[in-house]
């Protein structure tokens, strides 16, 4: 369902797809008979047709079953940014390169940070099997080829940009375009929209979707860009799951409740939250019965838009945190923290007040930095406090033993990086550290032994 005064979305050719998706009547009648309190990790493939994997039943049912009602999830790196095999991508020096010609090697690409401020990063390639792909085409006639969940820079024009699924995107939308990765012609300038570079910096510009096709499944590519998480082509392109999912779980069970999304300041972690908040309402049963605006949606009903809602809040200030309560007396309210590594402690302090009542819940995730932090805490000293959850990218049914050799490579075995971004264990310092902590330890024990020996 999407936002009010959107054009409609495109009608895409259905996906042969097998899941335990039931209907909304069936979901109901097993509310009614309180499955889903008992097993609440069945909610989400019912609701939604989504298979969890075993680390996400665990994480569910720890959440909605458990006695702390507070889980947290460190995790590695699950997966790169899907293009078709065949399609060309533009390296760092501005040449154009076969996807399928980059598999199994490391190269430099453009990338943009939450700002769009464009810097140099070498990203690597691996097989990505057969996938479903959509085809997206712009008024200037470029087009990309890439699986459901790749997200695009676009504009819908009553908001800002935000990062949105290849799949769930509509027509008349803008998408952004990198303005030099293939130098337009004057046909192009004079096919672009009035609104060319609007809330853009130079060298960026909006242009409008004008197709938006389903395509079959076909070979892919996984691109994969440590750091910013993106690269540009001609589009500009970017690579949450389960916190999405469980906010929509949480708000149609716990009748009514209140959700409450908060992570790192800047665009990025809120549009990736909320663009994937949008597909689980859009791919549930409860679609027609729930609103979804630019920061918020709400429930559909006889209950007021404040009882009954989910909406994402930036954490910059802790103390406008402490507001938030469950609409019954304090109870049913979640809060989600996303990216938690980064998240200031002041800001879990925030959140402990509210957390008393009865059906309040804390969810936690993000993947491993440095051993500091409330994040960090609470996997170590303050974890008798939680139900916590270490999920390594070698547990991901959606990374390859091929990506992980490759990571191993690149980043080697000892390294922070690997630890923090593949094994998910928090690295004894920082990743721009120039020596190890434990190099550091172990050469003054050799030191030691040495003068001992002498």
């Amino acid at each position: 369902m999407g936002r009010p005064g959107r054009p409609p979305k495109p009608k895409l050719s259905p996906v042969d797809t097998t899941s335990s998706r039931l209907s909304k009547a069936q979901v109901l009648e097993n509310w009614d008979r309180g499955l889903y309190k008992i097993s609440p990790e069945l909610w989400i493939p019912h609701a939604l047709g989504e298979a969890l994997d075993p680390w996400q039943d665990r994480v569910v049912r720890a959440l909605f079953l458990g006695e702390k009602h507070k889980v947290t999830v460190r995790a590695g790196h699950g997966s790169g940014k899907c293009v078709h095999h065949e399609d060309k991508l533009m390296l760092a020096n501005g040449s154009l390169v076969r996807a399928g010609e980059l598999i199994h090697t490391t190269f430099p690409v453009l990338s943009v940070d939450k700002d769009l401020h464009i810097s140099t990063q070498y990203a690597y390639a691996t097989e990505n099997g057969m996938q479903p792909v959509w085809k997206l085409t712009t008024e200037s006639g470029r087009s990309i080829r890439r699986t459901a969940n790749h997200p695009i820079l676009i504009y819908s024009r009553n908001d800002q940009w935000e990062w949105c699924p290849i799949s769930r995107i509509s027509h008349q939308w803008g998408v952004c375009m990198y303005e030099y990765a293939t130098p337009p012609t004057d046909n192009d300038y004079e096919m672009w929209p009035t609104w060319p570079t609007l809330f853009l910096p130079h060298s960026f510009h909006w242009e409008e979707i004008t197709a938006l096709e389903y395509i079959g499944i076909h070979p892919t590519v996984a691109i994969h860009v440590p750091g910013n998480e993106t690269f540009l082509t001609d589009f500009v392109e970017h690579n949450t799951y389960l916190s999405s999912r469980l906010t929509l779980q949480f708000l149609m069970n716990y009748i009514p409740s209140i959700a409450v999304a908060t992570g790192p300041t800047g665009k990025q972690t809120a549009s990736q939250f909320w663009s994937q908040l949008s597909i689980a309402v859009n791919e549930s049963v409860f679609r027609d019965d729930i609103e979804v605006l630019k920061t918020r949606l709400f429930v559909k009903g006889e209950r007021s838009e404040d009882e009954w809602k989910a909406l994402w809040v930036p954490c910059k200030e802790p103390r406008t945190l402490e507001g938030f309560h469950g609409p019954v007396g304090g109870k049913n309210l979640l809060w989600v923290v996303e990216e938690a590594k980064v998240v200031p402690d002041p800001v879990f302090e925030s959140l402990s007040g509210a957390l008393s009542n009865e059906n309040c819940f804390l969810y936690v995730s993000s993947t491993c930095g440095p051993p500091r932090g409330h994040f960090f805490d609470s996997h170590t000293r303050l974890r008798h406090l939680y139900d916590t959850e270490h999920i390594p990218s070698t547990e991901s049914r959606h990374v390859s033993p091929e990506k992980i050799r490759l990571w191993r490579e690149q980043w080697g075995e000892d390294s922070p990086v690997y630890r923090a971004r593949v094994l998910a264990e928090f690295p004894e310092e920082d990743e721009s550290s120039i020596a190890s902590l434990s190099w550091l330890t172990r050469a003054i024990e050799n030191q030691d032994d040495d003068l001992e020996a002498a």
